[in-house]
């Protein structure tokens, strides 16, 4: 039996794909206690994960959201946080933050074994280390797969894992009957934002909000779809801009609807997923609902959906300067050209073809 911490302080696709990682070690040490490191916008994800004991937060967002609220509130965040740590007497920690500051404080805690990548000589306090350049010509999952391959874990399926309980489930049917979605209609979840990870360059993964609208028409009209669009409250009117675009009954905006758990549950009713690279796609991957990614600046096959090869279609443009985002940097871009090279044919066949 031992103890064993995995850290993830990063959003939802991140820490999706990090789900092989818990199985796996579930696998190896059955009797074990996992504990899961992340930030708590991200946590619902993992409350009902069978392979996860504890969720733990002690991520930069998390303290810096105690302090904000006054200095003592952020110690205090600290201070519960690092005792909770110790408590736990870790034997092990997979470490895949890629930054120095967590295995430091393993270190400090004593743990023996701290496994991680050493990325730009920042694994100098782990024990047992994979260099890395950043990811790049495979996708992230395969480097945990070699992390766990190092620690003589060969178990390791890929397949990423969302769990929605039965109240979830209950919540999103519910939804679905007060807006008079009929249970035999073609289900179509659009999620024409996404990128919040990126802050300031989010917009740079966003294909145009007006060609989703024409798509969601055009699906509308050819297949006599629901169309329900995906999104956070601060993208509500946007969407709604979307909806007037479209001006058909068979839109509802959702947007700032839903938590993370009964966005999940939503996602999981759907026959058809629509999407910028997001998190919102990773849960939908995840589910097992086919997906049509529309990829920009970002390489999918390092951050694609992770899915069975049937339930999903990539969308990208055949532009010479993608994928540019490349050790976790992107270049400045003013063109948006491998975006915009996309054009609405090229999504509706990718529809037609997973349908």
């Amino acid at each position: 039996m031992k103890n064993i911490l995995v850290i993830n302080p990063f959003g939802i696709g991140d820490v999706l794909f990090t789900t092989p990682v818990l199985r796996a070690l579930k696998k190896e040490y059955p009797k074990s206690f996992v504990g899961y490191l992340c930030n708590r916008q991200v946590a619902a994800l993992l409350q009902d994960n069978p392979d996860v004991d504890e969720l733990l937060f002690f991520s930069r967002g998390d303290f810096k959201k105690a302090k904000k609220e006054s200095f003592i509130k952020g110690v205090s965040f600290l201070f519960r946080a690092f005792c909770r740590l110790r408590s736990l007497k870790f034997d092990i920690v997979v470490d895949l933050s890629l930054v120095s500051q967590y295995s430091v404080l393993m270190w400090f805690l004593g743990v023996k074994e701290r496994w991680g990548f050493d990325y730009r000589n920042r694994g100098r306090f782990l024990t047992h280390k994979v260099k890395i350049n950043g990811f790049q010509d495979k996708h992230v999952t395969e480097y945990y797969r070699d992390l766990l391959l190092r620690m003589n874990i060969k178990d390791f399926e890929s397949n990423l894992k969302v769990n929605v309980n039965r109240r979830e489930e209950e919540w999103a049917d519910e939804f679905l009957k007060l807006k008079g979605v009929h249970p035999d209609v073609l289900l179509i979840g659009i999620s024409p934002f996404g990128g919040k990870s990126w802050g300031p360059d989010a917009a740079s993964k966003q294909w145009p909000q007006e060609r989703f609208a024409r798509v969601a028409k055009q699906l509308i009209e050819k297949h006599k779809a629901v169309v329900v669009f995906l999104g956070v409250k601060d993208e509500k009117k946007s969407i709604e801009n979307i909806c007037r675009i479209i001006d058909s009954q068979s839109v509802i905006n959702a947007a700032g609807e839903t938590d993370l758990t009964q966005l999940s549950a939503l996602i999981s009713c759907l026959d058809v997923f629509i999407g910028n690279d997001s998190g919102t796609l990773h849960i939908a991957a995840a589910l097992g609902v086919k997906t049509v990614a529309l990829f920009g600046a970002v390489d999918e096959r390092v951050y694609g959906p992770v899915t069975s090869k049937k339930n999903q279609v990539v969308v990208s443009s055949q532009s010479q300067c993608r994928p540019c985002y490349k050790d976790f940097k992107k270049p400045v871009c003013r063109t948006m050209e491998c975006l915009l090279n996309i054009t609405e044919k090229n999504v509706l066949d990718a529809v037609e073809k997973i349908l």
